[in-house]
């Protein structure tokens, strides 16, 4: 008997939670994944992949829209094979990918005022939040709670 998962990343990138998270602040590749289950999360062998491209524009919301519907393409282009059990497996070199628990992303959304972060490493903690209504991109000041979401637009 074989156990087949389909992860909306591209493994072994973003493994466990909040993948549209952390393919922006990990800039890790985006995409989808069919893969056997075995023992551990998002560690099985790889069946059936494919890349999502992200733009500037992308933010959290759009990259889950964006990778469910690769994740659905390439169940469907490979239905029959799934079902026949007719397909190559290669190894998913978790060594190589990354891999986040769930509390991991309340620390890593919080912007500390008095850090120094890259404008890329900013806007893309911000991203990767952005278009939730929860888990927002937040920083405290002065005793209140600000929470940010920004759209980007390509002119």
């Amino acid at each position: 008997k074989v156990c087949i998962n389909c992860h909306p990343s591209f493994l072994p990138f973003s493994r466990g939670k909040h993948y549209y998270f952390w393919n922006f602040v990990d800039n890790s590749p985006a995409g989808a994944t069919i893969h056997i289950v075995d023992e551990k999360i998002d560690h099985g062998k790889i069946c059936f992949q494919t890349r999502v491209k992200k733009k500037w524009e992308d933010n959290a919301f759009s990259m889950v829209k964006k990778s469910r519907k690769a994740l659905i393409n390439l169940y469907k282009k490979n239905l029959n094979k799934i079902l026949l059990l007719n397909f190559k497996t290669y190894n998913n070199e978790v060594k190589k990918g990354t891999f986040h628990f769930s509390n991991e992303i309340k620390k890593k959304s919080k912007i500390n005022l008095n850090k120094k972060y890259t404008a890329r490493e900013l806007i893309n903690i911000i991203r990767g939040c952005g278009g939730f209504s929860s888990n927002l991109a937040h920083f405290r000041d002065s005793g209140v709670n600000y929470y940010i979401d920004i759209s980007i637009k390509k002119k």
